[in-house]
């Protein structure tokens, strides 16, 4: 019958039937600090011979505790089960090392916790507990949680890695929250609890974090946040990653220019859209990177930070507007310049549509395009040609299949911009009975409406038909009477060259006019503002350096050229 006995330290020896042979001194002196600090956790099992018990179980415990009696620092006897049955012996060496129950994690948590607070340092815990080092550093930040986050893991309520997930919590109030969803939850894993905690801030899995290199960041001073628990690493210092990353982007920038570009510009976004870039320039060559040394002198590129972290340079370099002159007499691009009849280039009328940025021409094409319709509202039988054409062209527009989508007539600055009011009454019938039963007058006012409301812009996709053109000479579309220049709405968008050719068209001014140079040495701002004045009806324009009727009239008659 196995008896649970109080034997002295010298009668114990290590059995040969314990199946541990070779075990580590170092490991030996770590599961001494322990016991030492916590005491003997564990009875040793051994087998009865003679005056002496083998140890069949617990070789590694009394290896230390002799050390600790030599050092003076454990009492002379020790609990041993002890057995006379050989059999009984051999089951519990065997038990000891195969069937073994881990500690529960909390109780685990609390074991490290308090070593840990005597001053053990984590090797030592690790190779008392025959755990890895890391399996200690992950229970020790357990350790920092809320009581109520460790009973909840005792009790079996969220697991371990839930529980790490709480570690990165910020604050007391973020780890309540965040347990309480877990409690609640029951489901939740615990990558979805880091992602909610980690919500709003820089990973350095992110792109900028990649570009500027997370070594790089360190170097600079900025503080990083460790998951333990995972591969996550977060970024405390956001002010500077954003400076690092500044400082990256202008080096990447010299680097380019340094390599010959006239111009390199960084664009916001993980990607070029080529089409919007294009805008405006010219396009030289398929391949930026063929590009000979000396056309790069009047020539640049795009770039921008992929989602990876990587630089990616636009494949096409291009010419932009200011610098075409000089491209043409390198040599670099044709001359595609207007010219007059004596073979002289055409200066410019400075108000070129590419100077404008895509999203004004949209709102001036959608302000064309509102004008149009109106102008066929007045007008029903060419509007009725419009669909007798695209039911007879084998267009958009088909017998059967006809698809009516009002198009977007109204710019998204709204400043100085008026709907129409018959665009904006919409008639409508009821059913087909009320249709039927209506006078034919009522039915053709609701198929003009309609019908002139999906009318696409050019007709085409991105181009302009000719068939759009001859309609709009035809249909006299008067823009000015519902929409006209404000500094909201238009001159504080566009360029401040442009805003000089305004001003110089209105007052057929030479540029080298003593009023024009005064001009042009305005602020964008000051401007902007002069013009709003000059285009306002009931401001007081008529005192503007005494305006005369001409200047008046071709206010009145000025609208941007955008096609």
């Amino acid at each position: 019958m196995p008896e649970l006995m109080q034997i002295p330290i010298h009668q114990l020896a290590v059995s040969d039937i314990n199946p541990r042979k070779a075990v580590e001194p170092e490991n030996i002196d770590a599961l001494a600090q322990s016991i030492e600090a916590c005491g003997l956790l564990q009875n040793l099992s051994g087998l009865r011979v003679g005056e002496n018990v083998m140890i069949v179980a617990g070789g590694r415990r009394l290896r230390a505790l002799s050390k600790l009696l030599e050092a003076g620092k454990a009492p002379d006897t020790v609990p041993v089960l002890v057995t006379d049955d050989e059999y009984q012996a051999r089951a519990w060496a065997m038990a000891e090392n195969t069937a073994r129950t881990d500690l529960n994690p909390a109780d685990e948590v609390a074991a490290y916790s308090e070593m840990a607070q005597r001053g053990i340092r984590v090797p030592t815990i690790a190779a008392a507990f025959g755990v890895s080092e890391n399996h200690v550093a992950r229970r020790l930040k357990l350790a920092t949680l809320s009581d109520a986050a460790i009973t909840a893991l005792r009790e079996g309520k969220i697991n371990i890695s839930q529980a790490g997930a709480l570690t990165l919590c910020q604050t007391e109030s973020q780890q309540t929250e965040t347990l309480d969803m877990a409690l609640e939850r029951g489901d939740v894993s615990a990558d979805r609890l880091r992602n909610s905690i980690l919500s709003g801030r820089v990973r350095s899995t992110e792109r900028s974090v990649r570009f500027v290199g997370l070594d790089t960041y360190r170097y600079a001073g900025g503080a990083v946040s460790t998951d333990l628990f995972s591969e996550d690493v977060t970024i405390e210092d956001e002010t500077l990653l954003d400076e690092l990353f500044s400082a990256r982007v202008d080096a990447v920038r010299d680097e380019l220019i340094a390599s010959g570009w006239k111009w390199a510009e960084f664009v916001e976004g993980t990607y070029l859209a080529s089409w919007e870039l294009e805008r405006g320039k010219t396009v030289i060559y398929s391949s930026a990177d063929d590009i000979p040394a000396d056309d790069r002198k009047v020539a640049g590129v795009y770039f921008c930070i992929d989602g990876d972290g990587k630089v990616q340079v636009s494949h096409r370099a291009m010419v932009r507007a200011e610098d075409k002159s000089a491209a043409i007499e390198a040599g670099v691009i044709a001359d595609d310049r207007p010219k007059a009849a004596d073979g002289t280039v055409k200066e410019p009328s400075g108000d070129d549509p590419a100077a404008l940025s895509a999203a004004l021409l949209a709102d001036l094409r959608a302000v064309r395009l509102a004008a149009l319709q109106a102008a066929l509202l007045k007008n029903p039988v060419l509007a009725l040609s419009v669909l007798a054409y695209g039911l007879s062209s084998g267009g958009t527009l088909r017998p059967l299949e006809l698809i009516i989508r009002d198009q977007t007539n109204a710019p998204t600055a709204v400043d100085g911009f008026h709907m129409p009011d018959a665009l904006q009454q919409v008639p409508e019938i009821s059913d087909l009975k009320h249709a039927i039963s209506i006078h034919s007058e009522e039915c053709e006012e609701i198929i003009i409406n309609r019908l002139v409301r999906a009318i696409i812009y050019g007709f085409g996709f991105g181009r302009i038909e000719p068939e759009w053109a001859d309609l709009f000479e035809q249909a006299e579309p008067d823009i000015r009477a519902i929409w006209r220049p404000t500094k909201d709405g238009f001159f504080s968008r566009a360029p401040s060259s442009y805003l000089d050719s305004i001003y110089f068209q209105i007052f057929n001014l030479d540029a080298q006019h003593a009023d024009a140079r005064e001009f042009a040495k305005m602020k964008k701002g000051e401007k902007a503002r002069v013009l709003h004045m000059l285009f306002d009806p009931d401001g007081a324009r008529k005192a503007y350096r005494l305006m005369s009727d001409t200047a008046l009239a071709r206010i009145e008659a000025w609208i941007p050229e955008i096609d």
